[in-house]
């Protein structure tokens, strides 16, 4: 990076919060998903959308590319190539504003403004794959959460990294929010994120409006060290396996296992209304089971990634940290329970055939009269 744009970059970072506000025209001329795919755009390394009649575009940082100082090429749903200026930045929601180069007539999704509703049909526009044409997926708004200070819609919808900078879309063809990550390689199913459209219009400062106005928009803001093309909550995920697998503990619930399953497993030789054919396995079996069910605590502090890390790489992180702590603490505390369970029947049935003088399966109940 030469001295003159390290210098600008330097200076933009002071001066974002001091961006004039930027108008856009509404839009309102597509009314289902369908039709909203004419207005999607596929990036170098995702999915966009025109938001505007005049080509004023939305996107995010990962499908965009790192080369901030080039234009970005783009391709509509019929294949031809389109040049996209970057017009500003918002490293807080990592959305990008651009613009298509050229005098044109665009089609384009208005803006959902309403609050979005669980259990809404929410709908996955984009380019699935470089050379796949582009595609709609079904699902849900199954939840809206805050991930390190950044609110997120979440969804069951099929996503895919091509889809990433693409419309998530409600049953109008309204944008809902900006796709941005989905946790994958755990096993999760359904836990793809985007960005509410309020946040991006709100941290790119945008108001939508009769008419475009995007002169003067200020320097581009300092960029973060997102990784382009690249899936930052898989990357999170899979340093939280790593993590959880060098970090984790064996002996404590090998312990709690050996004795759970050590006191069930005698009580099972020595108890005539439930017998070893319950207790038994119920020593082995139960302690892990409940292990498993305890969600680990989570400490920021200590296993959190570097501050730098984007908000989905922090979210793959942590989901994948904890599963992989409970499936280990499971597996040690059962591991631990079949051994305690085993040692326990023995020394049970020992202690029973001492007491009564056959072993347990041999006992008669005498009935009570």
């Amino acid at each position: 990076m030469n001295l003159g744009l390290l210098l600008a970059l330097s200076y933009a970072a002071s001066a974002q919060s001091e961006a004039r506000p930027l108008t856009v025209q509404a839009c309102s001329d597509i009314s289902s998903p369908s039709q909203a795919l004419s207005a999607v755009l596929r990036t170098p390394h995702g999915s966009a959308v025109l938001i505007s009649p005049d080509g004023v575009v939305l996107s995010n940082i990962q499908s965009i590319g790192q080369d901030w100082t080039q234009a970005v090429q783009a391709w509509n749903t019929g294949g031809t190539p389109l040049t996209l200026k970057i017009v500003r930045v918002d490293t807080t929601t990592q959305s990008v504003l651009l613009q298509v180069q050229g005098e044109q007539t665009w089609p384009c999704l208005s803006i959902n403004k309403s609050n979005v509703s669980l259990g809404a049909p929410a709908y996955v526009l984009g380019f699935t794959a470089p050379t796949a044409p582009p595609s709609i997926s079904l699902g849900i708004v199954s939840g809206q959460r805050q991930i390190a200070g950044r609110p997120v819609i979440q969804t069951d919808a099929s996503m895919n990294p091509g889809n990433t900078g693409g419309p998530l879309v409600n049953q109008e063809g309204q944008v809902l929010g900006l796709l941005s990550s989905k946790v994958s390689g755990v096993a999760y199913e359904g836990l793809a994120f985007a960005v509410p459209i309020d946040a991006v219009i709100k941290g790119l400062k945008l108001s939508i409006s009769h008419q475009t106005d995007l002169a003067d928009p200020g320097l581009l803001p300092q960029f973060g060290p997102a990784q382009a093309g690249t899936d930052q909550a898989t990357l999170g995920a899979q340093a939280g396996v790593v993590d959880a697998r060098s970090t984790f503990q064996p002996l404590r619930p090998l312990v709690i296992g050996a004795g759970a399953g050590a006191c069930l497993g005698f009580a099972g030789c020595l108890t005539p209304c439930i017998g070893p054919a319950c207790m038994v396995p119920t020593g082995a079996l139960a302690p892990g089971a409940l292990a498993f069910a305890q969600r680990p605590k989570f400490d920021p502090s200590v296993n959190a990634p570097l501050e730098s890390s984007s908000p989905d790489y922090q979210l793959g992180y942590e989901i994948a940290y904890g599963l992989e702590t409970r499936k280990r603490k499971a597996l040690y505390t059962g591991v631990g329970a079949i051994a305690g369970t085993l040692v326990g029947a023995t020394l049970g049935t020992l202690v029973y055939t001492a007491i009564i003088g056959v072993p347990p399966w041999n006992r008669v109940d005498i009935p009570q009269f």
